[in-house]
């Protein structure tokens, strides 16, 4: 793998504003080659937003770039899953951005050098950039950490492990169910990502994560975050305003290092799954969100 031409897919649709940081970010970190995947509009008002966008992306002369101008509007889920496979199938590897992804100093570099680091590693499912502020310097003799839970607020991977993926939900299940597996181990906010998703609401990474969760996939973090998102503005698909007061970012910066002193890829420590049933989502009695999936997977009447 030639670590400096790691492709960066990008994913935009009517937000020209965050757009152009996300560009901004992209260029200090001279990255090498870029691929846009604009989505058409979906909306009347959005025209003239999409337009925007594209003349953005358009006027991008600093790194090797590829558009692709959709002529309908798929939605995020079909526009990161066929966009994703696509370059699989051309690089076997690739980071992935969504338009509101803000990428901090030092992001090429630690993604890149993880993609190699982990190459072979089949467990290690995929490499985040964004890390909550809680987990924020967990495993100070390194500079990143594994856990049991992906983020989708900019990652990569590998052909082999994105060849797991499936958007079959009853099929994920249905596996999980028979292994035993509890889904509020890594966090109580699962069991409502799924309701979202049965109910039609387009999240695509529910699906990954749950993927990666039935396998037992890793999920390697920075010690401190090298994204943020900017859709805590509400105007994003699937993030609200509510939660950025949670996901305020910490002061510090992670160290731009030439070398990233990487983990070995092993078990993850038990306290971790604690932790990461606290921070995320919301307390609710084991019984209900039980009740919860089985209606939603049909197999009770609510």
């Amino acid at each position: 793998m030639k670590t400096e031409a790691v492709p960066v897919l990008l994913f935009t649709y009517a937000r020209p504003e965050h757009t152009a940081r996300v560009l901004d970010g992209l260029r200090a970190e001279r990255i090498p080659h870029l691929i846009v995947y604009s989505d058409a509009p979906k909306r009347e008002e959005h025209v003239a937003l999409v337009e925007q966008v594209r003349a953005l992306v358009g006027s991008i002369d600093w790194c090797e770039k590829e558009v692709h101008l959709q002529e309908v509007n798929r939605g995020l889920s079909e526009s990161i899953t066929t966009g994703v496979s696509a370059a699989m199938e051309r690089f076997g590897y690739a980071i992935v951005l969504e338009d509101d992804i803000l990428v901090l100093p030092g992001f090429y570099r630690f993604m890149t050098q993880a993609l190699e680091r982990y190459r072979t590693e089949r467990r290690v499912y995929s490499i985040c950039s964004y890390t909550m502020p809680h987990y924020c310097n967990l495993c100070p003799e390194y500079d990143g950490f594994f856990l049991p839970r992906s983020s989708s607020w900019g990652w990569a991977t590998w052909k082999d492990r994105w060849g797991d993926f499936t958007m079959d939900l009853d099929e994920l299940l249905d596996g999980i169910e028979e292994a035993g597996m509890d889904l509020e181990s890594v966090g109580k906010d699962i069991p409502t990502y799924v309701a979202q998703c049965r109910s039609g609401r387009d999240v695509w990474a529910i699906c990954w994560h749950l993927t990666q969760f039935l396998k037992g996939g890793l999920n390697l973090y920075p010690n401190e975050t090298l994204s943020l998102n900017l859709g805590l503005d509400a105007s994003g698909e699937n993030c609200g305003v509510g939660l950025a007061r949670r996901y305020k970012p910490r002061s510090e910066r992670m160290q731009v290092k030439k070398e990233y002193v990487l983990p070995p890829a092993g078990k993850i420590d038990p306290s971790y799954y604690k932790q990461l049933s606290e921070q995320y989502g919301y307390a609710s009695r084991s019984s209900f969100l039980q009740r919860l999936l089985k209606q939603i997977r049909g197999r009770i009447r609510p």
